[in-house]
């Protein structure tokens, strides 16, 4: 997908998405997510706060996704998925969230399709984690102009694309992916920046 077409995609995305997302607060959270914790409460063994950290946000961390974080598993996602995959019904899906991570993990019959989302404390922590998982997968070049919406964005040659914004990480990974992926010439790579587009035009926070 050259770089023209993926503009027209962040065209679609902006259009039709926007109209959808507000049931991004409604989702379920994983089993045991969304337990309470007042900020009075203590740390869990092996969580450290970072600089600038409040008991509320730990509590935050403790108590489950945020809401934009669990966009990737919401019924707008499961669409996007089914569409752009060009499936016959809706997939299957599996969630969960340790250690301030979102996963949701789509089976599909071209193969299993990850999304998460790392949802740090603060924006300083959030930065942190995206330039390690970039150094991690080989220090892929940054996605510039329209293709990285304004924000940190990257993708490998793989299958795997990878946005920041504000806090959150959001990484698709699409590398399991084999088969017909779609339309005319779409590559994993595609997939997973399309998939990741739609989701980051859902989020407002």
């Amino acid at each position: 997908m050259n770089t023209r077409a993926r503009v027209s995609v962040l065209a679609a995305a902006g259009v039709v998405l926007l109209g959808g997302c507000a049931t991004t607060g409604a989702q379920p959270s994983p089993s045991g997510a969304g337990d309470s914790m007042s900020p009075q409460m203590s740390m869990s063994p092996g969580m450290e706060m970072s600089p600038g950290m409040s008991m509320s946000d730990m509590a935050a961390q403790q108590a489950g996704p945020s809401a934009s974080a669990r966009m990737i598993c919401s019924e707008e996602t499961h669409r996007s998925v089914a569409t752009t995959l060009r499936l016959d019904s809706r997939p299957t899906s599996h969630d969960t969230w340790a250690d301030g991570r979102y996963t949701c993990s789509y089976h599909t019959p071209q193969g299993i399709l990850v999304l998460s989302v790392e949802d740090s404390p603060d924006p300083k922590t959030g930065r942190a984690h995206f330039d390690r998982l970039r150094h991690t997968l080989g220090d892929p070049p940054l996605l510039g102009g329209m293709t990285g919406l304004g924000l940190p964005a990257f993708e490998t040659g793989t299958g795997q694309v990878v946005f920041l914004k504000d806090r959150k990480t959001l990484e698709v990974d699409a590398s399991a992916l084999t088969g017909d992926l779609g339309a005319s010439g779409q590559n994993r790579s595609d997939v997973a920046y399309q998939i990741a587009t739609d989701v980051i035009a859902c989020w407002s926070g």
